[in-house]
């Protein structure tokens, strides 16, 4: 059985697919040399009631490979073929000796060529072209990120600055408005707190033309009063609108900045690794 199977899978008997015709033979071989082997036999045994052995734990040598011809061709067949081996080995190994020590030599002279010394150098020099033309890229992206961020802090030092004047000049109109608007409630309440009094003068012509005088007047203020107390609402509401608008252009300048941080970061880490490469 094992002839037939060592015939069967022999490389010489399948041209067409040497490589699973060698694998399959090996197997083969060592299926033969378990069986042959008492201890190996019983490791295999105890392997297959759950133990660690596998066939591929044995690696099939040559001498595998002659108890193996010896035991399906015979010995006299495996003899011969190892009187072939013995004679052929140190031929063919005198034969490579030239080819090999030729093609040490001229591995040797290729290395010190000229041609293949030029072309190193050409080839290393073309590395370290690439190589400071991207460190010289990295470079550039760094010097453009920091003049953004320079320009991004100018921006808003720029914008808190004009913010302060805006809400300064807004405060100040404001303060004004309100104080208008003090003095002229100041007079309604004096205009009015004169009219009782004046009504005891209604005796003569005189003291009517007065009341009615003190009379329109204020009614007037009064709403003099009501339009500069308007006016100092709307310049409270401008200043209000001064203030989110500048808080909230303030915020994107700063997302900017620190966008402008983070990207002038990652072009310093790439150009350390540019260098360091």
């Amino acid at each position: 059985a094992y002839r037939q199977r060592a015939l069967e899978h022999h490389p010489d008997k399948n041209p067409s697919r040497t490589a699973e015709a060698t694998e399959a033979f090996k197997l083969v071989a060592e299926a033969y040399a378990v069986l042959r082997d008492s201890r190996l036999r019983a490791e295999y045994d105890r392997g297959r009631d759950g133990g660690g052995w596998s066939p591929t734990a044995n690696s099939f040598n040559l001498r595998g490979a002659m108890d193996l011809f010896k035991d399906v061709f015979g010995e006299e067949f495996a003899a011969g073929l190892a009187r072939v081996a013995e004679e052929v080995g140190p031929k063919v190994h005198a034969a490579a000796a030239p080819f090999t020590s030729a093609l040490s030599t001229a591995v040797d002279r290729c290395s010190k060529a000229e041609m293949v010394r030029d072309a190193m150098a050409a080839g290393l020099g073309s590395v370290c072209a690439d190589a400071e033309q991207e460190v010289h890229a990295k470079s550039s992206s760094q010097e453009r990120c920091e003049v953004h961020l320079e320009e991004c802090r100018r921006r808003l030092g720029e914008h808190r600055v004009a913010q302060r004047t805006t809400e300064s000049a807004l405060r100040a109109r404001l303060d004004q408005a309100e104080h208008t608007a003090w003095l002229w409630t100041a007079a309604v309440v004096a205009l009015f707190a004169l009219l009782p009094p004046a009504c005891w003068c209604l005796l003569d012509l005189v003291g009517l033309a007065l009341v009615s005088a003190l009379a329109l007047s204020a009614w007037v203020v009064f709403f003099g009063m009501l339009y500069v107390w308007q006016a100092a609402a709307q310049e409270r509401r401008a200043l209000a609108c001064a203030e989110r608008r500048g808080r909230a252009e303030g915020g994107q300048l700063k997302a900017q900045a620190l966008e402008a941080e983070r990207s002038l970061r990652a072009a310093r880490d790439e150009l350390g690794e540019a260098r360091g490469a």
